[in-house]
């Protein structure tokens, strides 16, 4: 080929450079408008980093996404560079990738990118917040739970990382709420069920050893008559059966999180002469919230 010769090859939306002279290369990258992924390896412009991944996953058909970027897919999020992947042998540096040896790279598609197992994607340089909201999302509601299972039973081993992981993780539940709260619970060494079947009735989150059960409410689902009559009935079979029931909203959750763990947390042996024990219209934000008039005026609590 001649060497003044400008080729693209399209790696997705990407343009990969060749035909270049190494005078044209410097030219161009000393102007900016080619990029050096790494050695023999440039592209026109400035990849995103969807686009190097498919690149990357187009020349290495063992290449998975892992770590962070694993995260960032698994949660529907936007990737970011460096991208963290994982494959059995050494790729060139890089500043727009990390690569991780790993033998073990059984994935799964999301999108058209192969993805990293979420039981094998995340390890100590995975920051630990972002894993466990991805094993959150990946195994949340009560279907998570047989996911969950069948996955395990996949691997003969999994990785030390991940048992902590799931032992932290607020699995199964239904909402952000529900997970939060399940999550500070089981932080306080608390051992926490969600989606818990207690006699026909599904409840949120569960505290078997102390017999306590949770339900986390939304206005508007909760507010409808149906939804009314089944709660109480749902409420008042689990206290026939044994059970403390406590029932907080998500407003609560978001606004009252540490409140809401520590009254279930000491549900057995509450102070009752604590703030929380007093007319909750005294103190929670719902009621003590400013907000504004439409006619201006700046209004605060009422009664």
């Amino acid at each position: 080929m001649n060497g003044t010769t400008l080729n693209a090859q399209l790696g997705g939306d990407m343009k990969i450079v060749s035909g270049l002279t190494c005078h044209q290369l410097r030219t161009h990258l000393a102007a900016g408008t080619i990029t050096a992924i790494t050695r023999g390896f440039h592209v026109w412009g400035t990849p995103t980093p969807v686009e190097l991944l498919h690149e990357l996953q187009r020349r290495h058909p063992g290449l998975v996404a892992t770590g962070t970027s694993a995260a960032h897919l698994y949660l529907g999020q936007e990737l970011e560079f460096p991208l963290s992947v994982a494959y059995g042998q050494k790729l060139g540096p890089s500043a727009f990738y990390t690569v991780k040896r790993r033998s073990q790279r059984t994935h799964v598609v999301v999108g058209d990118l192969r993805v990293h197992h979420p039981l094998l994607a995340f390890d100590t340089d995975t920051p630990r917040d972002l894993a466990l909201a991805a094993l959150e999302h990946h195994y949340a509601h009560a279907s998570g739970r047989r996911l969950l299972e069948r996955h395990r039973s996949g691997f003969e081993r999994l990785p030390r990382h991940t048992h902590g992981l799931l032992t932290q993780a607020a699995l199964f539940t239904d909402s952000g709420a529900e997970a939060k709260v399940a999550r500070a619970l089981k932080a306080r060494g608390m051992r926490v069920d969600t989606n818990f079947f207690i006699g026909d009735y599904l409840w949120d989150i569960v505290l078997p050893d102390m017999q306590v059960a949770v339900e986390i409410n939304g206005f508007e689902f909760h507010s409808k008559p149906d939804a009314v009559v089944r709660d109480h009935w749902k409420n008042n079979d689990a206290v026939l059966r044994g059970w403390t029931t406590l029932r907080y909203t998500g407003t609560c959750v978001a606004h009252h999180l540490g409140d809401v763990v520590e009254q279930i947390a000491t549900a057995k042996s509450p102070n009752l002469a604590g703030r929380l024990h007093r007319m909750v219209t005294r103190w929670h934000h719902y009621f003590t919230r400013q907000y504004d008039d439409p006619w201006g005026a700046r209004i605060g609590p009422t009664g």
